[in-house]
């Protein structure tokens, strides 16, 4: 089995707390969106996750990094249009 996240889009709606992260990157309670989606997903045994960047990927890559390595098999894709499509 698979996962897929999808976390091109810009977050327009959310203003100011998007404007250098995607959505996935906000905090709530002290903890990363795509951390509580990743720890989630890491007790699923899956072949692997698929996440489709687009709006500020290289934070988003940069901050996932290796962290996972060990439980998930994370692949990326780029959607370069993520800013006519929102994702």
């Amino acid at each position: 089995m698979q996962a897929i996240i999808l976390a091109a889009g810009m977050g327009r709606r959310l203003g100011e707390l998007t404007r250098n992260n995607t959505k996935c990157m906000l905090e709530v309670n002290g903890v990363r969106l795509i951390d509580r989606y990743l720890h989630i997903l890491s007790s699923c045994h899956l072949s692997r996750v698929i996440i489709v960047v687009g709006y500020e990927a290289r934070n988003l890559m940069d901050y996932i990094g290796h962290r996972y390595d060990d439980v998930l098999k994370i692949e990326y894709i780029h959607n370069d249009i993520y800013d006519k499509t929102n994702n």
